[in-house]
């Protein structure tokens, strides 16, 4: 089937929140929350706001929830949730405060009515200049399970994250394989938010072989997600190089037995093969903190705009 989708071009941007404030305006945040709050340009906020979606499986400690950043505890953190912030206080941080993710500010893309039995397929991403995958056959043997699909669908295409084109994954595999990557996430680009939010809102399903936050993006747009095929094995000492990740110690406890079956207990509806993918908007707005959502006046002042 032949299809167009009209995605927001990239807008590149220069990131004001460094390390300090844990990069929290990546993926344009702050100009999504300006343009929420009426405002031309945004300035920075006075501390961290959370980008990624962490299920409560990850309440193992306060770092795990806010990327490790430095000041945790110094600033204000604003998370996703009500018990995310509850967990965060419970753990010593007291100035914290749940308004919801930055993808619940952006607009939503006014799409044409999702393309029947199309799939998107978002695989295990990786951040930029950290090559943490540790097998190639892993990459080749999920490429090539999805590949195997495109006769039971009108449309398979691939959404990768800007931190695998730069290192060198899954592009060239899937491309030989006949099926096309579309760039979705991107940390320095206004819209990126807005044409993740574009793929997701255009395809009737939504795979990946590993939980992230586009899981829980992909069912709070009303998308049938499923989770299926393997997780590429990382390298740690490779991951470790990625302060977000919070060191070796917490990398190590995210492996454990216990993790994985919190994670599990949560995720289980979700294992499922792609053709048999799930609606859960409610499981989806959960995650993302969507009923933690503020009004631009409310939001105006915790950011101190």
């Amino acid at each position: 089937m032949k299809f167009s989708i009209n995605l927001p071009p990239i807008d590149p941007f220069r990131l004001q929140a460094g390390w300090p404030y844990g990069y929290s305006d990546q993926y344009g945040a702050f100009y999504i929350a300006a343009h929420y709050c009426g405002l031309n340009k945004p300035s920075k906020i006075p501390g961290y706001w959370q980008h990624g979606v962490k299920g409560p499986w990850d309440q193992i400690t306060a770092g795990n929830i806010t990327g490790h950043y430095p000041n945790l505890g110094k600033f204000k953190t604003f998370v996703a949730r009500e018990d995310e912030k509850i967990f965060l206080q419970e753990e010593g941080v007291p100035l914290c405060e749940a308004i919801g993710l930055p993808f619940i500010y952006a607009p939503t893309p006014k799409t044409p009515d999702r393309i029947p039995d199309s799939l998107l397929v978002m695989p295990h991403h990786t951040v930029a200049g950290v090559k943490s995958f540790k097998n190639q056959a892993d990459l080749e043997k999920y490429a090539k399970s999805i590949a195997s699909l495109t006769k039971r669908f009108s449309n398979v295409s691939v959404c990768l994250h800007f931190g695998d084109f730069v290192n060198g994954y899954w592009k060239n595999i899937f491309q030989n394989l006949g099926l096309k990557c579309l760039l979705g996430g991107h940390p320095h680009d206004k819209n990126s938010i807005a044409r993740v939010k574009t793929l997701m809102s255009s395809f009737e399903f939504v795979t990946s072989n590993a939980w992230g936050s586009h899981i829980a993006y992909s069912l709070s747009l009303g998308a049938k997600v499923s989770i299926w095929g393997e997780p590429c094995e990382r390298d740690l000492d490779r991951l470790e190089k990625d302060r977000g990740q919070g060191g070796r110690s917490t990398l190590e406890a995210k492996l454990s037995k216990d993790y994985k079956n919190n994670q599990n207990m949560f995720l289980r509806g979700l294992y499922r093969k792609p053709w048999e993918g799930v609606k859960n908007i409610d499981f989806g707005n959960y995650l993302i903190g969507y009923s933690s959502k503020k009004e631009p006046s409310t939001l105006k002042t915790l950011f101190e705009w």
